[in-house]
């Protein structure tokens, strides 16, 4: 029986082609995995094993799970850019322009997965929240220097 044939016989480590390509495929498996299962229930083998790589890959683009998660759950939208938008105007219609932007953020498929990944990591696991609150005032720090 050949290895084509036989999925647990595939070979693992680093993936034909790009390494963009590979480290993409690491923080897509990442996000389905946070947003599915939590910071706690998720592992870098899991992760590997969703994105078809090596573990030692994971450990080697991202050092660690918190790494990882850090990476997989950047805020989906960059706020250096955004907070100045949503901070021009009428200050008496800033609350619709953030709640628009908010429902748009989470309608939005590949940002809902993200967020749905902070919010379960960030409820369930003391070391995620605290990330989680560290990844938000550095981008809010970020946006409003801007």
């Amino acid at each position: 029986m050949n290895s084509a044939s036989n999925p647990s016989s595939r070979r693992t480590g680093r993936r034909p082609g790009d390494s963009t390509e590979t480290r993409d495929a690491i923080l897509e498996a990442a996000r389905e995995a946070f947003a599915a299962d939590g910071y706690e229930r998720t592992s870098l083998r899991g992760v590997a094993r969703a994105a078809g790589v090596d573990p030692a890959l994971v450990v080697h683009y991202f050092g660690s799970k918190p790494g990882l998660f850090e990476a997989a759950m950047r805020p989906p939208f960059d706020p250096a850019e955004a907070l100045p938008r949503l901070l021009a105007g009428d200050p008496e219609t800033a609350g619709l322009r953030l709640a628009t932007f908010a429902v748009g953020i989470w309608d939005a498929p590949a940002s809902r997965r993200i967020l749905l990944g902070i919010v379960r990591a960030a409820t369930t696991d003391e070391q995620a929240a605290e990330m989680l609150r560290a990844l938000l005032v550095a981008a809010l720090t970020a946006g409003i220097r801007a």
